[in-house]
């Protein structure tokens, strides 16, 4: 129910590994999905590592999905958009 800047999540973000990008995006009420672009070398550690960097640093009762993906897209103004709120008036967008 409160806002999060978007700086406080860089702090989970910050030392990780064999992530080549990443992306947040609140999806419910209390649900975010982390989209992550896996590096070779990315393993289930990171994902236990990050889940656990973003309940000790952030919020410890938000909902996390973790979502791997090929790619991230860029917004059709050429800019990559790294924390996104797809949740709107009690609907997802």
């Amino acid at each position: 129910g409160s806002e999060i800047s978007p700086s406080v999540m860089t702090f989970a973000f910050k030392y990780m590994q064999n992530l080549r990008k990443s992306q947040v995006a609140q999806v419910g009420p209390a649900h975010w999905e982390l989209r992550i672009v896996p590096d070779v070398h990315y393993s289930k550690a990171d994902e236990e590592q990050l889940v656990r960097n973003i309940r000790t640093m952030v919020d410890p009762t938000v909902r996390l999905t973790i979502v791997l993906c090929d790619a991230l897209p860029d917004t059709a103004a050429g800019k990559f958009r790294w924390i996104v709120n797809e949740w709107q008036d009690g609907r997802r967008t």
